[in-house]
């Protein structure tokens, strides 16, 4: 689970959606908008249309939200992040999951120190 200071609160979720900037992985979408807080923040999105039962969307979303959290204490401040799932998202092992969320973040330079860390 994040922290609550990590987590994009449900009435800035459009304001990223409608303006961030879109930045397509193979697995999912990451849409990214600079905010003007002291940290950055997330928000995790899987749709019926990648996986039909909730059981499976909410492990999705906590693979994600766990890849996440792995790399705070590396990532930027002031950023609000939003992971949209796409279909093939489902078929990933949680290992290659975070070398893609850190592959991503080092990509954007998002990350404080490009150093892997396990």
């Amino acid at each position: 689970m994040l922290p609550k200071q990590h987590r994009l609160p449900a009435s800035q979720f459009q304001s990223v959606f409608r303006s961030g900037q879109k930045i397509f992985a193979d697995d999912f979408v990451c849409i990214l908008q600079k905010s003007s807080g002291n940290v950055s923040r997330f928000a995790f999105v899987v749709s019926t249309k990648v996986a039909k039962y909730a059981i499976d969307r909410n492990r999705m979303k906590r693979v994600l939200r766990e890849s996440v959290h792995h790399l705070l204490t590396t990532i930027r401040p002031g950023y609000d992040i939003v992971f949209v799932a796409k279909k093939n998202f489902a078929m990933k092992k949680e290992k290659d999951i975070e070398q893609i969320v850190r592959g991503l973040y080092s990509k954007l330079s998002l990350l404080l120190n490009h150093e892997t860390q396990t």
